[in-house]
């Protein structure tokens, strides 16, 4: 019998190879029907699974607990957690609060009263590894969050945040101490994939564009709190609000409970990254 390219029923035509099912999980409950979106969208998926063509070794959709992927144009389309597609906040899908403006390049805050709440629950993700990732596009630098949590009053934190350090300094800062967290390193450049790798109890790494960028290493520490992660800014537990509010513009998040990535892993997931975005035509 002739071999036949595969055309999933209800979407657009799909490329040789098939569309990955859990990439028409997501596609369906987003309501994508753009062929350059659905196809980035199937080939992102069978990439995080070793399947695809920018990476057919590593396994890392396992590791991954949520990831948000921005695409649709709408909050409706951007809230949905790829790992599981479900409008549920069981599901880790956004609840996007404030100023937001959803387009092609993805979800963008205003930097004032903006963010998503991931309904993530800090506890979850206190562990000795485990990871968080975002890609934004601007490259302007101000104090702000990009995801993450705050523990008050005794300020333990899970986020990734940049920040001026002594006046024009900018710095990227992360882990789950506050007053520990500060890196060493200089940023000129600070847009596409900014990951924190927690790789054990006592060490974390910051990686830009899949190069380790700092090391760090102070114990981590044990979280019970239930407040929830947000993306765009950070909860504060003890009054349950949001601060620290950012501007970017998202094309990608993601948080990984229980799992981190070693530093040749670290590149081939940029890559992945960076190809599902250059495929929509907002790369950085």
């Amino acid at each position: 019998m002739a071999n036949f390219p595969t055309i999933a029923i209800g979407l657009p035509f799909v490329k040789a190879g098939g569309l990955d099912a859990d990439a028409a999980a997501l596609i369906t409950a987003a309501g994508i029907t753009n062929t350059t979106q659905i196809n980035a969208i199937n080939n992102i998926f069978k990439d995080l699974k070793g399947q695809g063509t920018n990476n057919s070794t590593y396994d890392f959709y396992s590791r991954l607990t949520a990831f948000w992927l921005f695409v649709g144009g709408s909050a409706a389309a951007h809230k949905f957690n790829a790992k599981d597609p479900r409008d549920l906040d069981a599901a880790y899908r956004l609840s996007f609060s404030g100023g937001w403006t959803h387009d092609s390049n993805g979800s963008k805050g205003n930097g004032t009263n903006s963010y998503a709440d991931t309904f993530l629950a800090q506890n979850v993700i206190a562990t000795n590894t485990n990871g968080l990732s975002v890609y934004f596009r601007e490259n302007t630098a101000r104090n702000e969050i990009q995801i993450g949590h705050l523990k008050r009053p005794e300020f333990y934190a899970t986020e990734i945040g940049m920040g001026y350090i002594s006046g024009a300094n900018t710095k990227f800062f992360g882990g789950d101490k506050y007053d520990q967290n500060f890196g060493t390193t200089n940023y000129t450049n600070i847009n596409g994939l900014i990951r924190l790798n927690r790789t054990s109890l006592t060490n974390y790494k910051v990686y830009r564009n899949g190069v380790q960028t700092e090391s760090l290493n102070y114990t981590a520490n044990t979280i019970t709190d239930t407040t929830t992660l947000l993306i765009g800014a950070e909860r504060r537990s003890d009054t349950n609000t949001a601060q620290s509010y950012s501007n970017k513009t998202f094309c990608f998040a993601d948080i990984m409970v229980s799992n981190t990535l070693s530093a040749a892993e670290e590149l081939v997931y940029y890559n992945i990254i960076q190809a599902f975005q250059t495929a929509l035509s907002r790369n950085v």
